[in-house]
């Protein structure tokens, strides 16, 4: 009987992880799409944030 309600359990864990993946690859797939119709719109911003992101970064890295 416990090995039952175990398996159940496991079962319903499963499922509840596999749509929790579904959603979240829907919503990341929908970000990317998002970025990069931003990026193609705006190429000189989107390079002008990533060497702004990419000096705070080193500035970071460089202090430890």
């Amino acid at each position: 009987m416990a090995t039952h309600q175990i398996g159940d359990s496991l079962a319903r864990g499963k499922l509840k992880l596999s749509e929790f993946q579904a959603a979240l690859n829907e919503k990341t797939h929908e970000c990317l799409q998002k970025t990069d119709a931003y990026v193609h719109h705006n190429p000189w911003k989107a390079v002008g944030w990533a060497a702004g992101l990419g000096f705070v970064i080193g500035l970071i890295v460089r202090r430890r």
